[in-house]
């Protein structure tokens, strides 16, 4: 009985040695890439194509109304920010936000950076995020596709990509998104 593995490997090393050959003059002038390229492309247009293209993340459009007591974002994208006579430009660390004592902290990854605010009407644009995580917190999602809530729920955001803005007693999400989860189920 023949093994997959072996199978994989065998046909992987027939296509390296019929690109090197088939790569020009037979001479030394190719790289590495340009070989992997080539089987790439060649495995995309095969019938076996499917089997080899990694998936792509579909986007759905969102807006999020959170009512946290206190939650920290870790920013994945460097944003610019002007309050009042402060102005924040590349900033990429953590956002700790305090919604029962009024307050907006920044921490800097890579530096001991730490600016404190009064929480107010504040909008961060065009910010990434990985991964949203609150427990125990109230919450409104509406999209083209549906409106949904939960009081004193668990909601997990995939891959936020938009802009966010801050309120003294809630904070809301305009963007898209590539998955939400309430209570560990599927929303979007």
């Amino acid at each position: 009985m023949l093994d997959w593995k072996i199978l994989g490997a065998s046909v992987a090393a027939l296509l390296i040695a019929s690109t090197v050959l088939v790569s020009g003059s037979g001479g030394m002038d190719f790289g590495l890439g340009d070989i992997f390229e080539r089987i790439t492309e060649w495995l995309k247009s095969s019938p076996f194509g499917g089997f080899f293209q990694s998936p792509v993340a579909s986007l759905h459009d969102v807006d999020i109304t959170l009512y946290p007591k206190t939650y920290t974002l870790k920013t994945t994208s460097n944003i610019n920010l002007s309050v009042d006579s402060v102005d924040m430009i590349d900033f990429n660390g953590y956002i700790d936000s305090d919604f029962t004592n009024k307050k907006l902290v920044f921490r800097q990854d890579s530096a001991p950076l730490r600016i404190e605010m009064p929480l107010k009407n504040i909008t961060i644009s065009i910010i990434k995020i990985d991964r949203i995580y609150l427990d125990e917190t109230d919450f409104v999602v509406t999209s083209n596709e549906l409106d949904t809530s939960g009081q004193n729920a668990t909601i997990e955001i995939t891959d936020f990509s938009g802009d966010i803005q801050f309120y003294p007693d809630y904070v809301e999400f305009h963007g898209n998104v590539s998955m939400i989860k309430g209570n560990n189920n599927d929303i979007v």
